[in-house]
């Protein structure tokens, strides 16, 4: 029997795994420092699409259509705030505001504030969210959006969180696939992934916005930065396109340093800088844990039934 969260000082180093069931999904804490990982995993009433630790703070939140806070010691539900169709949940620094990606039609950003669990405001001027980060000083978001018109294409929205929020100009024209987001830890840099490629932006330059750009060759999906920023991590398909592999790219030479190769279909990636985690997302897929320093790689197991969707560690104290 799976036993609860201990206490806040082992909430905060665990890793959150979410899934896709039959019945809708759940959410796992793992203690990647014990053989016997999986501390507690609860059901959700939908599938988990997006999930988020506040910072400082003892509750998760899920992204499930509705956004929903549970709690990390005992993993009830103790919260829910209709949002459309969540998707992503990013947190202001304080902890106090969550900006919400929806790609209901029409798509846009819900703005929840944390200490309510109240929506107190929706921004238009997108179509389809799908990701949001927030600067490290808490006054800019940036989404993706998918268009609604055709062609289709992908742009990241540019949007100011101060008085509220407003959508700002739109980096467009990008590469069209399942992408998604990371900043760097000082926030000058974006990374995109789309199709093949990864993109470069430099949000806070006048020019020159549309920085490097990597191409792969293969399938890519999501990706992490490394808390010194000196390396992407990324998912994605294999060289040969036939399984999956962890690819990690130089931010200063934007090449790719290493390939580590993964089977199923490596999907969401997350990192604490101790941890460079991977989930497959095929039913009953693993996840896998990437210790950089030591160049070792392992499983977290896998549920039967239980499709990997979302991963979250609890920020750095």
């Amino acid at each position: 029997m799976l036993a609860p969260v201990a206490n806040a000082e082992q909430a905060n180093d665990y890793l959150y795994i979410g899934y896709e069931t039959a019945d809708g999904g759940s959410i796992a804490a793992v203690d990647l420092r014990t053989p016997n990982q999986a501390v507690r995993t609860w059901d959700t009433a939908a599938p988990v699409r997006g999930l988020t630790v506040k910072p400082g703070g003892r509750n998760v939140y899920s992204a499930e259509h509705d956004v929903v806070a549970y709690d990390a010691f005992e993993g009830t539900e103790v919260a829910r705030t209709p949002a459309g169709d969540a998707q992503e949940i990013a947190f202001t620094p304080d902890g106090n505001d969550a900006w919400v990606a929806e790609s209901e039609k029409p798509g846009g950003v819900v703005h929840i504030d944390v200490r309510t669990d109240e929506a107190v405001g929706y921004l238009q001027g997108t179509d389809a969210p799908k990701d949001i980060v927030i600067t490290p000083d808490g006054t800019t978001a940036y989404v993706t959006d998918f268009s609604n018109s055709r062609p289709k294409w992908l742009g990241v929205a540019v949007v100011d969180l101060a008085g509220g929020g407003k959508v700002g100009r739109i980096f467009d024209h990008l590469t069209y696939a399942d992408s998604d987001l990371a900043l760097s830890p000082d926030g000058t840099h974006l990374y995109v992934t789309g199709q093949q490629r990864i993109q470069e932006l430099e949000p806070r330059k006048e020019f020159d916005q549309y920085g490097r750009r990597l191409d792969l060759g293969v399938p890519l999906r999501d990706l992490a930065v490394s808390q010194d920023g000196a390396t992407i991590y990324v998912a994605g398909a294999s060289a040969d396109g036939t399984k999956s592999a962890l690819y990690l790219v130089d931010t200063a030479t934007f090449t790719v340093r290493k390939q580590i190769p993964l089977n199923g279909r490596a999907t969401s990636v997350a990192t604490n800088g101790d941890y460079v985690v991977v989930s497959d997302r095929s039913e009953g897929g693993w996840t896998y844990v990437y210790e950089e320093s030591t160049n070792k790689l392992r499983f977290t197991g896998s549920i039967p039934g239980h499709t990997p969707t979302a991963l979250a560690f609890a920020p750095k104290r």
